[in-house]
């Protein structure tokens, strides 16, 4: 869910912690960990269960709905926000006269097809993705090297531990706290495998690859560039030149975005499906990929009026309405789960006999 947030990361929170923003992501990364744990708990409680069916298990059919409900909502609302994202990206960087809505469908067209594959789909598009996003990555900063400038991390701590604790509560919400949203695929997750070592890895890996990205931005442009691109990880390779031929290498990180990008949509709409095929007792979650797909996209389009809007609601507001879905349920779910695990395991063993 984290690749996308790549190119999103310095934007938001350069304005506020700037060269400290690597001090913001480490304590998010920290502050995630007991909560993918939790999530992680949640799982292995509820082996071969994602979601959906742990909130009816846990809660009965009415209080069960009515959370499933509000995970569906909320992963509408965030396919819609990175369809934005996405339209926006190609629409300011790439191609500034194509409509917004074309962009938008054929988008929607890609991640509904790898949703409506199911798990296995996703599967098979992470194989590409996460090693290409790797490379990448690794060859962007080897080409960097010999323009960046290292002294602009200095000095470490400008920002007072307010500024840096609040840049660091934007980065759990986004998009450390929206690996909840793999709750509503456990269901697919092996009994052989360890869900906390699942979620620990990808914190770990997603946090690394997030902060090496962010340092590479700033030793190559200094702060108030940053400050001032919407994108810097697009503007980073926009001014990296090698020779006289290989100068447009902005088209690597329009790679990794769209990888990532049809990736985490793919995850929203498929999770939405299955949340909304169990709260209204469809047989198949595919049947509900295209009609969530379409309500992401005009949502998408009419939510944010301009791009200022969106990335104020994506990087101010976002982080305090997602700890609902992020924070909150989910500890009401662990709560609730581990309660009746309790009373399960003392029906099976009245007697209190090992």
């Amino acid at each position: 869910m984290a690749k996308i947030s790549c190119f999103f990361v310095s934007e938001r929170n350069i304005n506020g912690a700037e060269q400290d923003t690597w001090i913001a992501m480490i304590i998010a990364i920290t502050a995630a960990v007991p909560f993918v744990l939790i999530y992680a708990r949640i799982m292995k409680l509820y082996q071969n269960c994602d979601l959906f069916d742990i909130a009816l298990s846990v809660f009965g059919n009415i209080s069960g709905r009515i959370i499933i409900l509000l995970f569906v909502l909320y992963s509408i609302l965030l396919a819609s926000l990175v369809f934005r994202n996405f339209s926006e990206f190609v629409q300011i960087a790439i191609m500034p006269e194509t409509p917004q809505l074309a962009v938008l469908i054929l988008l929607s067209a890609v991640s509904a097809y790898i949703a409506f594959k199911g798990i296995q789909g996703l599967g098979k598009w992470c194989a590409i993705a996460l090693p290409v996003t790797v490379f990448i990555v690794g060859l962007t900063i080897i080409i960097c090297l010999p323009v960046m400038d290292f002294s602009n991390i200095l000095p470490v701590m400008k920002n007072d531990f307010k500024t840096i604790t609040n840049a660091a509560t934007s980065l759990f919400s986004f998009p450390y706290g929206e690996t909840v949203l793999f709750l509503s695929l456990a269901s697919s997750v092996r009994k052989k495998d360890s869900p906390y070592k699942i979620y620990l890895l990808g914190l770990i890996f997603a946090g690394i690859l997030l902060l090496i990205t962010f340092l590479r931005n700033l030793f190559v442009l200094d702060v108030p560039t940053l400050k001032s691109h919407l994108f810097p990880s697009y503007s980073t390779m926009r001014i990296v030149r090698i020779g006289a031929f290989l100068t447009r290498l902005d088209a690597s990180i329009t790679s990794n975005f769209y990888l990532g990008g049809f990736l985490k949509i793919s995850v929203c709409i498929l999770g939405s499906a299955i949340g909304a095929a169990k709260l209204f007792n469809i047989k198949s979650y595919k049947t509900a990929v295209i009609p969530i797909s379409i309500i992401s996209v005009a949502l998408s389009y009419f939510i944010f009026n301009n791009v200022m809007k969106m990335f104020v609601n994506a990087f101010i507001a976002y982080r305090y309405y997602s700890a609902v879905f992020q924070i909150i349920l989910p500890l009401i779910i662990w709560i609730g789960a581990e309660i009746k695990a309790k009373k399960a395991r003392a029906a099976l063993n009245p007697g209190g006999e090992e």
